[in-house]
């Protein structure tokens, strides 16, 4: 796997949007999912709605404009509202993944799930993953490294600062 490479971990709503508008955009990309299906919180897994800015705002109120995410998250739900009138989470599950198997430059991994990270100086020059389910371990170079797994595990297996829990009131006032 090449230099010319733009690997996002984790295949979440953020993951699978960057993907695929890098993968759009002409660049080699491999996203790499820790689990069987695509979508993260949004998935048949766990269920939840797919909100953004539509959470936040001036919803319900009179004369003003509700918050709506745009761009490949408009696009991915507007599909889904069309595909899938029935709302299952399952065939949910399918529409996200036939979008990025549709992309001639993007490469999916499935149960694939990040262990590690080589670096120089600051920038990371590898990941490493595995599929436990083949037993196979993989080394991923790339360019550009984003990491979309909600949990930060690439930021972590690069070294990077990390909290547990929730700042104190008096640290950022």
């Amino acid at each position: 796997m090449g230099r010319g490479i733009l690997l996002v971990a984790g295949g979440g709503m953020s993951g699978v949007a960057c993907a695929l508008i890098a993968a759009r955009k002409g660049l080699k990309v491999i996203l790499c999912q820790d689990r069987p299906v695509l979508g993260g919180n949004a998935s048949s897994e766990i269920r939840m709605h797919i909100l953004g800015a539509e959470a936040h705002g001036n919803r319900g109120k009179e004369l003003s404009v509700e918050p709506r995410e745009g761009g490949i998250i408009e696009e991915l739900r507007l599909d889904i509202s069309v595909r899938n009138p029935q709302r299952s989470a399952s065939m949910q599950d399918l529409i996200l993944m036939e979008k990025c198997m549709a992309e001639p430059n993007l490469q999916l991994m499935l149960n694939t799930s990040i262990i590690g990270a080589d670096i120089e100086g600051r920038c990371i020059t590898c990941a490493w993953a595995t599929r436990e389910s083949t037993e196979d371990r993989f080394r991923i170079n790339a360019r550009i490294f984003v990491d979309c797994t909600g949990d930060g595990r690439l930021a972590l297996e690069a070294g990077a600062s990390y909290r547990t829990g929730r700042e104190a009131r008096t640290e950022y006032n």
